[in-house]
């Protein structure tokens, strides 16, 4: 649990979900998440809670909030509701009324950042600011559910830790995910699925294409 600091309140609750209690802003503009209950550390994730993640990115969308540091040590599990419990909202920007993109400067793990994002920063490797979508979150989520349940995509990725420059892993990671989205059927239908909305996502859709990766798992 975090710990109580005198700060400002912003609550942000969504009912449907208890994602999260309250978020608190620091003076220093730090961004705190109170949990009632214990959290655990996620070695893999099921389908249940893949699925829940994606409920998570949603609501996120929904309340105009991303997360920009979407990775494995940030998802934590309440084992007493048995519930997918997304943390550290330390670069999490919100998003005005019709505005579908802000010009941030890059921050948060971007390995598994979408193929947009991979492309607009090999062709400007000394940007510092990126145009993010409202959508940013999600082929992250769905890049991180990958990793996380399919050891050859965990190997593949790991082993670019090894590369010797930034740019070098940064090329590496956009060419796998590149590759990947080219010969996984399954994959890039989940990719086209948020590429190709108009407005809102169809969360649902995603999530039943979520099911038929895992089915193809086993």
């Amino acid at each position: 649990m975090m710990p109580i600091i005198s700060a400002t309140k912003c609550e942000l609750f969504d009912e449907s979900l208890k994602l999260f209690k309250m978020i608190k802003k620091t003076s220093f503009q730090s961004k705190f998440i109170i949990f009632e209950n214990i959290l655990f550390e996620l070695q893999s994730l099921t389908l249940i809670q893949s699925k829940q993640l994606i409920d998570i990115i949603e609501s996120l969308y929904n309340c105009r909030i991303i997360h920009r540091d979407i990775r494995p040590q940030n998802l934590m599990l309440d084992k007493k509701y048995e519930r997918l419990k997304l943390i550290d909202f330390g670069y999490a920007e919100t998003f005005n009324i019709n505005q579908e993109t802000k010009r941030l400067p890059i921050e948060g793990v971007i390995s598994y950042a979408g193929l947009n994002f991979f492309s607009k920063f090999l062709l400007n490797s000394v940007a510092v600011c990126y145009e993010y979508e409202r959508t940013f979150d999600l082929p992250c989520a769905i890049n991180l559910i990958m990793y996380m349940t399919d050891n050859d995509v965990n190997n593949k990725l790991t082993s670019f830790k090894d590369l010797p420059s930034f740019r070098e892993r940064m090329a590496a990671t956009y060419s796998y995910w590149l590759d990947r989205k080219n010969i996984k059927k399954n994959y890039a239908d989940l990719l086209n699925l948020v590429d190709n909305s108009q407005g809102s996502p169809d969360f649902g859709l995603i999530k039943n294409e979520i099911e038929t990766y895992f089915n193809m798992l086993d």
